[in-house]
């Protein structure tokens, strides 16, 4: 479901899907091949949440913007995960279960493994592990990034036949 807010709606790249189980409502903008699913709830009440290229919102997670969100290119979200008022850089991954909370910035590269809570205002730099409750940076191994790079596109394969179906 696609709703504006306000008068706010939500701009969806062509290419993009959005699940029509999925809520995203207000100013939102949604990049090429990006996609967001079932259950996912993408709210922005307060301020704009931009989701770039190739980027995937899994199912049951939410992203919600008090003020700004940014959620970059190839960059997965994963099922049940929270990311709030947050910026997160290219090729990132928030694992399943994962909470990511205010002003965290997170660089490219990053990996939030599944059921960490990042607390607000946590920087991470570029090529970062973040594991735990709370979560504790850490230098990202570098065997990790096949599976940061290759996410998006698949995904984007995957929302194409779910589009295709007009599901």
């Amino acid at each position: 479901m696609i709703r504006s807010l306000e008068g706010k709606g939500p701009q969806v790249h062509a290419t993009a899907w959005v699940s029509e189980a999925a809520y995203v409502v207000g100013d939102i903008v949604i990049g090429e091949r990006s996609s967001v699913w079932p259950s996912a709830v993408v709210r922005a009440d307060e301020g704009r949440v931009t989701i770039g290229q190739w980027s995937n919102i899994q199912d049951g997670a939410v992203v919600h913007a008090d003020y700004d969100a940014e959620i970059g290119d190839y960059v997965t979200v994963g099922h049940s995960a929270v990311v709030h008022s947050a910026k997160i850089g290219n090729y990132c991954l928030i694992g399943n279960n994962a909470t990511v909370l205010d002003d965290v910035v997170l660089g490219d590269y990053c990996l939030v493994a599944a059921g960490a809570v990042v607390l607000p205002g946590v920087e991470a730099p570029a090529n970062s592990l973040l594991v735990g409750a709370p979560a504790q940076v850490r230098p990202l191994d570098p065997k990790h990034l096949p599976l940061l790079e290759s996410r998006g596109e698949r995904y984007a394969q995957k929302a194409q036949r779910y589009k295709k179906e007009g599901l």
